[in-house]
């Protein structure tokens, strides 16, 4: 008998929103921690968060606090996105960028952050399809 080791989650993530984009990685973090096997796949343009040196806003009328709300997150302890986001590799996190996108912003492996794999959306199913659990963020 084939016994399931762990249990598997797809994150999907299409929003460039700061909150958003945290979001996910806090998500897949704690998931990590209870020994999931995480992968976020990115589409649209969350690329943006992959990107080296990348500075990611909250949207809309919450704009202009960005910079206010990231120092509150720190005193709570959530930290930068960027720590987030070390902190998701180190845990296990797969991260994949849909390859159309990458393509469309001129992105490739030189200019965003190490490990992360550039994949047709055909993979997006694939990992969908031997999910656990699967949440969007968008």
């Amino acid at each position: 008998m084939n016994e399931k080791t762990s249990e598997k989650m797809l994150v999907l993530v299409t929003s460039d929103d700061l909150n958003k984009v945290l979001t996910a990685f806090l998500i897949a973090i704690e998931a990590g921690k209870k020994e999931m096997e995480v992968s976020m796949f990115f589409m649209s343009c969350s690329i943006k968060a992959l990107k080296k040196g990348s500075k990611l806003w909250l949207k809309g009328i919450l704009m202009p606090f960005t910079f206010i709300a990231i120092k509150k997150m720190q005193t709570v302890g959530i930290g930068k996105l960027s720590d987030q986001i070390i902190t998701a590799k180190e845990l296990g996190t797969k991260l994949y960028a849909c390859r159309a996108c990458t393509e469309m912003l001129k992105l490739n492996n030189s200019n965003m952050i190490a490990d992360v794999e550039i994949a047709d959306r055909s993979l997006y199913i694939d990992l969908l399809q031997e999910s656990d659990h699967h949440i969007e963020i968008c």
